[in-house]
């Protein structure tokens, strides 16, 4: 479940820097969007990683 929440967390990340930062983007919100979930995966993993 904490996945799941991983990944919303991404969505929500990624939809609000494209609605923040707006412009001509040649990949779109969509782009953006999975941009903000595969980076919330990673950090989240080396967070947990990390942690001492």
């Amino acid at each position: 479940m904490s996945f799941l929440y991983t990944i919303f967390i991404g969505l929500v990340a990624g939809a609000l820097a494209k609605f923040l930062v707006p412009g001509k983007d040649p990949g779109g919100i969509v782009i953006t969007i999975l941009i903000g979930i595969a980076g919330s995966i990673v950090f989240t993993y080396l967070g947990q990683f990390l942690k001492f």
